[in-house]
């Protein structure tokens, strides 16, 4: 039986799949990590906790990647 992460993540993937929205392996730990996430990270806090698996990765890319999961529903951004 997977767990609801999983189904969550799978969810998630085949969705985006669906909509021809190209799968990176950092979309992919974004995503695994808001999923996986207890509270609402920021940017930042993705970024600082993935650049160490990810040392290529940029802000913006993380910036760019939660912007499609905006876009999609999936995240709500919360302006402070």
């Amino acid at each position: 039986m997977k767990n609801l992460n999983e189904e969550q993540y799978n969810d998630v993937i085949e969705h985006l799949r669906s909509k021809n929205i190209r799968i990176t392996e950092t979309r992919k730990a974004v995503i695994s990590y808001i999923i996986n996430s207890h509270d609402h990270p920021s940017a930042e806090m993705i970024y600082h906790d993935l650049l160490p698996h990810f040392p290529n990765m940029s802000l913006a890319t993380v910036y760019n990647n939660l912007k499609v999961l905006i876009d999609e529903g999936f995240v709500s951004e919360l302006k402070v």
